[in-house]
């Protein structure tokens, strides 16, 4: 079933779902992740944008001491999170015949962060 594309913003919208859709496949390798981190820090500068402006919880997105460790935990969160909501679809497929609009709106958002 196709997932829509009107989900609204989350109030609790993690920053690592924030920065997972910022980064995409960059988020599962260290390096790239920092490297790709950077190189967003610098275009917003460019640009003259403050990332409290963007969203309240990045005011500190661009940290150079923390993307190590902001990579590190996003490559394992990521993980876990793909593992968990794997074993959730595998088990919504074997009732498939019972799925409902709920199943679907229930699983949105999850599946939107897996799409980017």
């Amino acid at each position: 079933r196709a997932v829509k594309r009107n989900v609204k913003a989350h109030k609790d919208l993690e920053e690592e779902h924030i920065v997972a859709l910022i980064l995409k496949e960059d988020a599962k390798d260290e390096g790239k992740c920092q490297k790709k981190m950077k190189e967003y820090c610098e275009a917003l500068k460019k640009v003259k944008v403050e990332l409290k402006q963007i969203y309240e919880k990045f005011e500190n997105f661009c940290d150079d001491g923390k993307m190590k460790t902001k990579c590190q935990k996003l490559k394992t969160s990521v993980q876990n999170k793909c593992t968990e909501f794997k074993g959730k679809l595998d088990k919504i497929l074997k009732q498939a015949s019972g799925l409902t609009d709920e199943n679907c709106k229930e699983n949105e958002q999850q599946c939107l962060f897996l799409e980017g």
